[in-house]
């Protein structure tokens, strides 16, 4: 296949697919399919998502989309993801934070692939049921609301827990917080405003 007619081939392939994706495109052929796509990354028309995954940035179809092609690259891997921890909080506007990877719950597992620019947080299916109400689902992937994923982060020793001086005071919807704190049974942070529980006697 000559490089123009790579070319447009990929185009007509999605931003981000799986090997099997391809293979379907070339009449099951699985060695055409692993060929081809050791040749166009060789090119620089493809990039992989991570080590022995399979999946691949198709950069003809979309030369810039890297940060969306992540996260599509993370669904591939895992139907299950939801977008949460500090870029949940940064894309709300309610802290500058601004985090170099993309954190993602998934369902629990005993291990995770790697996928670069991506960590993986595993998650139970009650905490799925917990969250429910609280999840955006109209993005490249499944977000939790800015109020939940506050109290997610809370929640996962893992994760960055923001003190009220990481956080744009004014803009938290600090109700809507709280609620998600109870729907998580933690308890609220000492130094974020709002009603504190009285002390047991």
């Amino acid at each position: 296949m000559s490089r123009q007619n790579a070319r447009d081939y990929l185009m007509a392939l999605p931003a981000v697919f799986s090997l099997p994706i391809l293979q379907a495109r070339l009449g099951g052929d699985a060695n055409k399919a692993a060929i081809y796509a050791t040749r166009w990354h060789t090119r620089g028309l493809l990039e992989r998502a991570g080590p022995r995954l399979g999946i691949y940035y198709n950069r003809v179809r979309d030369p810039q989309g890297l940060e969306a092609s992540r996260l599509q690259a993370a669904r591939l891997v895992f139907p299950s993801s939801v977008l949460i921890g500090s870029t949940v909080l940064h894309d709300a506007g309610w802290s500058t934070q601004i985090s170099q990877v993309r954190e993602v719950a998934v369902l629990v597992r005993r291990s995770y692939p790697a996928v670069d620019g991506v960590v993986f947080h595993g998650r139970t299916r009650v905490w799925y049921g917990q969250v429910h109400d609280g999840i955006i689902r109209d993005g490249v992937v499944p977000a939790l609301k800015p109020a939940m994923a506050l109290a997610d982060a809370w929640a996962d020793p893992e994760l960055w827990h923001p003190d009220l001086d990481d956080l744009e005071a004014e803009d938290v919807d600090w109700p809507a917080a709280q609620k998600a704190f109870e729907v998580l049974g933690l308890a609220w942070p000492e130094d974020y405003p709002g009603e504190k529980e009285a002390p047991a006697p």
